[in-house]
């Protein structure tokens, strides 16, 4: 888990008072994790949440490109990567 996952997960466990759980593995997920699972015993309220950090100044995603890239992750084949050239 890396620092802003930790901030994100203090806050639902202290300001929300959720239970958390980190890194949770998907199954049958080709080496894949949910980034943080909160649930709110009294309300039954439950949260899937995937934290991120940029400093792209213009970074404004769509709907489509959010769920095109979540469906990548969590149910589809991971990009293939390629060796730079030496």
């Amino acid at each position: 888990m890396n620092t802003t996952e930790k901030i994100v997960e203090s806050y639902f466990r202290i300001c929300r008072n959720c239970f958390t759980m980190t890194d949770v593995k998907v199954h049958a997920g080709n080496n894949r994790q949910l980034d943080l699972v909160a649930f709110h015993i009294q309300e039954t309220h439950q949260y899937h949440v995937e934290v991120g950090v940029t400093h792209a100044r213009g970074f404004q995603p769509t709907f489509a490109k959010l769920r095109e890239k979540f469906e990548r992750k969590f149910f589809g084949e991971p990009k293939e990567r390629r060796m730079s050239p030496v």
